[in-house]
């Protein structure tokens, strides 16, 4: 049992870098994290790794949706790429069921199988998720080589954004959140950069 200093434990806060502070301290007793003084059940280890691995994954969703936004102003602008569907239901399938369909198809399809069948075959885990994602960005590009020709090279930076996200995340939430977010802030910025054409 831990032992209460002054009454109670002080609540987690929020460090410095922006993450939930696993810790709360008990006077000169050892660190506990919060949710274990208050639930009574958590490992602390595996609070304090859960906690960081959180943490972790806020911030690189956070650095990879200001990507997305600077990648979508790029393409619109100095590329001139443009997203402008003609019906509200062509904008419909761009900002929900393309990014949907997509990641379905890519990330557990296509890149998770594929690092399980490197893995099987002998790779270690950092390269059977590298030679996953480079795949996936490679299929990601030439989804869209029908409708753009050979500038859907430029599709491959995107890509490897999503196709990292899945890596780093493993959740089809943020990559179809992120993809979603890159379709919207190009349409956006179609309409407002050149609302003529």
């Amino acid at each position: 049992m831990i032992p209460r200093h002054q009454g109670r434990p002080r609540r987690a806060g929020w460090t410095v870098s922006g993450c939930p502070d696993a810790f709360a301290t008990h006077g000169k007793h050892r660190a506990v994290p919060a949710r274990q003084w208050v639930r009574g059940t958590a490992d602390p280890a595996a609070a304090a790794i859960s906690a960081a691995t959180a943490c972790s994954q806020l911030r690189w969703l956070a650095g990879a949706a200001l990507l997305a936004l600077a990648g979508a102003w790029v393409a619109a602008g100095p590329l001139g790429l443009a997203a402008r569907p003609a019906t509200v239901a062509g904008l419909l399938g761009l900002l929900l069921v393309a990014p949907l369909l997509e990641e379905l198809l890519l990330r557990p399809g296509l890149q998770q199988g594929m690092a399980l069948w490197l893995a099987r075959r002998g790779a270690s885990g950092p390269q059977a998720g590298a030679g996953a994602a480079l795949l996936a960005t490679a299929a990601f590009a030439l989804l869209h080589a029908p409708a753009h020709g050979v500038v859907a090279a430029a599709w491959l930076l995107p890509g490897a954004l999503l196709a990292e996200t899945w890596r780093r995340t493993g959740s089809l939430a943020a990559c179809v959140g992120l993809h979603g977010l890159m379709n919207a802030a190009l349409w956006a910025l179609s309409v407002a950069v050149a609302p003529g054409r």
